[in-house]
């Protein structure tokens, strides 16, 4: 119900917020490619972080092209330096791709600015695994608290892998 008053809005004014809004509503009603399509008309007009985080997973979702889901990362990460999600979307998207050095050099950048923040130091933990430093990595599990929620084993998948590769 919210969708014509949000088309009705972008009709309106040239505001990028409406067309975001109505984004994340296509997104979550499973109208995905109209979603991508409103996202990508903006371009780089938003000055907000959540957006670029946003149109990043979008993009990751539909399988887009890795150029442009790292500039959004970047972008996000640009714009608010000082807020930890995008340098985790950040270190994912270099993990996800490949690019196990850059992911190291994010994650450990980022550890250093949030130590306390869980994702950030699972992250970091994951790219000394997938560089080989197990030892480091095993270090860094050790001193974490991660309190599983329903349904997650994330953390315990990485603490018995580090462990393992450490052993052999």
């Amino acid at each position: 119900e919210s969708i014509p008053v949000l088309e009705w809005a972008r009709e309106q004014d040239d505001s990028w917020k409406s067309s975001y809004y109505l984004g994340l509503i296509y997104w979550n009603a499973g109208r995905t490619t109209e979603a991508g399509q409103l996202y990508t008309q903006l371009e780089d007009k938003p000055d907000f972080a959540p957006f670029y985080l946003t149109r990043g997973e979008l993009r990751e979702q539909m399988n887009e092209s890795n150029e442009l889901i790292l500039k959004d990362y970047q972008k996000a990460k640009q714009l608010e330096p000082e807020e930890w999600r995008s340098w985790h979307a950040l270190t994912d998207h270099y993990m996800k791709t490949g690019a196990i050095e850059r992911a190291l050099d994010n994650a450990e950048q980022a550890y250093k600015k949030f130590p306390d923040r869980d994702p950030i130091e699972m992250g970091y933990a994951k790219a000394l695994l997938a560089i080989g430093d197990y030892k480091s990595s095993t270090e860094l599990l050790g001193s974490m608290h991660i309190l599983p929620y329903e349904g997650a084993s994330e953390g315990r998948v990485l603490f018995e892998r580090a462990y393992s590769f450490l052993a052999l």
